[in-house]
């Protein structure tokens, strides 16, 4: 068995390329159009976040002089209601949009998990078909411990680890990027504060963690593979 430290770590957007590669143009479109769910997704939870700031305002400063600008209009808006029905408006309106919002996460996320697995599902189907079509030569060179490895084990692997790390990477850095946004039209210094420690954490990840991931991420294959023919072998197929 070679050892997983001598082969040469993937950069990270090397793999990102090799995964869009390995993509038709169809499975192409789905993926950009999930991305563009997580993009609105994003959008509803920046809005939910900001929606905090007039609630707050409202049950924390009776005098509506205090209240921010565009919280005073509203109230003005809505023809200076008693303050404990606008309240009740401001509360009914951040109850209803947080509804939404995770309805629509719980929708965005159903819409993900069927996208992975109905991709897993062909790849595995068109590798069974590429292993049945191969020449006898190939099956001597390759015992079916492999293949078997490669079918089931690697491609749920790329399917869960690889692609779904993607999507998540994808959708927490929108939000981070909305938050961030957020953050910096309430208080600008705290937002770079913020921002210079989320450049030290991924900095720290890249530098200290990304290659024993790789590392043991390799061993596993290996080790897996040498799994299944150690089972093979023990019932004599």
């Amino acid at each position: 068995m070679s050892n997983p430290a001598d082969k040469p770590l993937v950069p990270l957007r090397d793999v990102f390329f090799q995964v869009w590669k390995l993509m038709l143009k169809e499975d192409r479109r789905h993926a950009c159009g999930i991305v563009l769910l997580i993009l609105v997704g994003t959008i509803l939870e920046t809005i939910g976040v900001g929606l905090i700031i007039p609630v707050v305002a409202v049950l924390g400063q009776p005098d509506s002089a205090a209240w921010p600008p565009f919280l005073h209009r509203f109230y003005g808006a809505l023809g200076e209601p008693p303050l404990r029905g606008f309240t009740l408006w401001v509360l009914g309106g951040l109850l209803a949009a947080y509804l939404i919002k995770n309805a629509y996460l719980f929708f965005c996320t159903w819409c993900q998990a069927r996208f992975l697995f109905a991709y897993q599902a062909k790849l595995a189907s068109k590798l069974m078909r590429l292993y049945l079509k191969s020449p006898y030569i190939y099956h001597t060179q390759h015992p079916s411990a492999e293949l078997i490895q490669k079918i089931q084990n690697e491609l749920s692997s790329y399917t869960l680890n690889i692609l779904s790390s993607f999507i998540w990477i994808c959708s927490e850095s929108f939000v981070v990027c909305g938050l961030l946004m957020v953050a910096l039209w309430v208080n600008p210094a705290g937002a770079a504060v913020v921002f210079l420690g989320l450049i030290i954490a991924l900095w720290g990840y890249a530098n200290f963690f990304k290659a024993r991931i790789e590392y043991w991420g390799r061993s596993t294959q290996e080790n897996s593979q040498a799994i299944y023919e150690n089972i093979q072998q023990s019932l004599g197929s």
